[in-house]
Parts: structure tokens; sequence; C-alpha cells
């Protein structure tokens, strides 16, 4: 005859079915780069608009995320700057003397996994 059905019969409703997980968000090449820049022994971090201006584009980033510039000043410190492709700073710092040779190596590291140029 006629069946009323006022209340589901399952207690299971689309809200309470298991979600596939969600993957990890994507990071761009800025932040893993500033991620390995701060691993860099001796890294001290500097106002950003230090230098900024006389910075070079050493590393164009392939995933269009932004750059790494480097300036080298007259007492052979390096500084390196993280920009992102609206060119905002988003990481500025150098190293002493001791620490010059692990910074560059940080940046062939870098350049060599995120620039554009890089031949993989």
């Amino acid at each position: 005859m006629f069946e009323f059905k006022f209340f589901p019969f399952t207690s299971k409703t689309k809200k309470d079915e298991p979600k596939p997980p969600t993957p990890p968000p994507k990071r761009s090449m800025v932040e893993k780069a500033i991620k390995r820049l701060y691993e860099v022994p001796g890294i001290t971090n500097i106002s950003f608009d230090l230098y900024t201006d006389k910075a070079s584009v050493y590393v164009k980033f392939k995933d269009g995320s932004g750059s790494l510039r480097l300036f080298i000043n007259q007492l052979k410190i390096h500084h390196v700057y993280i920009f992102d492709s609206k060119n905002t700073c988003h990481f500025g710092g150098y190293v002493g003397w001791l620490n010059s040779k692990d910074l560059e190596e940080a940046i062939r590291e870098i350049k060599k996994d995120f620039d554009e140029d890089s031949t993989q």
C-alpha cells in the first residue's frame, strides 16, 4: 500500500562518508629555496632593502614562482635574496667569509634543481 518515510532508514549520510585524503599542498620553488638557504651554516637575515637594487638575478625558478638574486659587496660578503613573481622580496640573508663556501654550494644546488635554464 502506502509507505511513509519520514526519516531515512540508514544513519549514514553523504556528509558522514569518509573523504579521500587530500594531498599536501604543493610548495613553490620560492619556499623550497628559502628552506634550503635557512639550512646554510651562518646564514643571517637582513633587511630586504639592503642591496636589493644592486642584486643580480642568478636563478629564475622554472615553476614561475620567482627568482634568486645575488650581490657580493666590496668586503666580499655574499648577500642572497629570494623574490616572488610579483617582485616582492621574501628572504634576504648573508654569510660571512667563513661560511661563503657553504652558501655557494647551496646556491649551486638551487640553480641545478630549480633554474628554468637547467638541463633536466
